[in-house]
C-alpha cells in the first residue's frame, strides 16, 4: 500500500520524504532526535497523523495515516473519504468529545445514530 502510494508522487514529493527519512536516521542523541519526537508526539495527538503521514497525504493528494492500517482500512483513502478504487460511505458517530468517522458502519457496534461529518458541515 505505502508503495502504491510513493509511486504517484512527483519528484520534489519524492525528494522530501527521502529527505525526511534520512533526517531521521541521524541518531538518537542530541537535541533535534528529541525535538523531533516532542514534534512527533504533539502531532500525531493533535492531528491523528505521523509528521511521515502529513508528508504523504501531502505528496499523494489524498487523506493518508497509519491509523487507518490499524483500524484494517488502506493507508491511503482519498479526501472525499472513500477508498481510492471503491465507493465506500463514510459514517461518522459521536464519541466522547469528538466525531469519529469510519468507512462504513462503526467497527466497534456501539454507537447506535451516525451524524453528519464535521468536515463536510
Amino acid at each position: 500500500m505505502v508503495m502504491s502510494a510513493l509511486s504517484r508522487m512527483n519528484a520534489l514529493s519524492f525528494v522530501a520524504v527521502l529527505g525526511c527519512i534520512a533526517f531521521s536516521l541521524t541518531g538518537c542523541f542530541g537535541l533535534v532526535p528529541i525535538a523531533m519526537s516532542t514534534a512527533g508526539f504533539y502531532t500525531a495527538s493533535a492531528t491523528g497523523k505521523f509528521p511521515a503521514d502529513h508528508l504523504v497525504s501531502l505528496a499523494t493528494g489524498e487523506d493518508c495515516a497509519a491509523v487507518h492500517v490499524e483500524a484494517r482500512q488502506p493507508y491511503c483513502i482519498d479526501r472525499r473519504g472513500q477508498i481510492a478504487g471503491l465507493a465506500v460511505e463514510k459514517r461518522c458517530y459521536n464519541t466522547i468529545g469528538q466525531v469519529q468517522c469510519y468507512l462504513g458502519a462503526d467497527p466497534y457496534g456501539s454507537r447506535p445514530d451516525p451524524v453528519q461529518d464535521p468536515v463536510e458541515q
